[in-house]
């Protein structure tokens, strides 16, 4: 009796099981669970090479969502998936009930998030949106006409290693990050080898770690790392 008993419990298990497998592949069970498995079993991302990329690094649950259920060519499903961005390069694999849409896309570091979709044979399309801090959100639309919005979650921890920010300018101020000019505005963030350069005309206030540094006609200024 007992061993009869075993046989039927192990059985029922590996039906579970079975079930569980193919609810988890066609995307059934509540998103919970499937932050719960990319959280505690995914590997994570080395960090990027770009310190004011940082932020962004890792795997963000994503979710696209159909503003209509079919068009007159295709049926327009919700894909739910994990992309994952590195060096501002973001790549995944999005799922749906009859099959996968893949990403590809770039965000810069103003967090705008611009790439092309793939479902299937000959149906490509295209993603844009913004993100900040560990939520993302934007729109997407293929060549099915299918149409919609997206949402993202990080799941790593938000890393962002910015030394400060610029607090005010006057005059011709330029900061250069990696020999190319940025847009200098009150609030941009500060990290290690930015260069900001002020005119003779000019003057700058920047706050780094808790100190303001002011900077006026003539100085060029190097972000350095943080002292220990």
């Amino acid at each position: 009796m007992g061993h009869k008993l075993f046989l039927i419990m192990c059985f029922s298990a590996i039906i579970v099981g079975v079930g569980f497998m193919a609810a988890f592949s066609l995307n059934l069970l509540p998103q919970p669970v499937y932050l719960f498995f990319y959280t505690s079993l995914a590997g994570k991302s080395p960090e990027s090479q770009y310190p004011y990329l940082t932020k962004f690094e890792g795997r963000w649950q994503t979710t696209l969502t159909p503003l209509a259920a079919q068009t007159e060519i295709a049926q327009c499903e919700v894909s739910i998936g994990t992309l994952t961005i590195h060096d501002g390069q973001v790549t995944g694999r999005m799922s749906t009930l009859n099959r996968y849409i893949t990403i590809v896309a770039v965000v810069d570091e103003e967090g705008v998030l611009r790439g092309k979709t793939r479902r299937g044979q000959g149906n490509e399309g295209s993603i844009t949106g913004t993100i900040f801090k560990i939520n993302g959100e934007g729109e997407w639309t293929d060549s099915y006409d299918c149409r919609g919005t997206f949402s993202m979650k990080k799941i790593d921890t938000l890393q962002d290693p910015s030394r400060g920010s610029i607090v005010s300018y006057t005059g011709n101020v330029f900061l250069m990050r990696k020999e190319i000019s940025q847009l200098p505005y009150p609030g941009k963030q500060l990290y290690v080898g930015d260069v900001i350069k002020v005119s003779e005309n000019g003057s700058a206030l920047v706050f780094i770690e808790l100190e303001s540094v002011s900077l006026t006609g003539g100085m060029t200024y190097t972000v350095s790392k943080a002292r220990r």
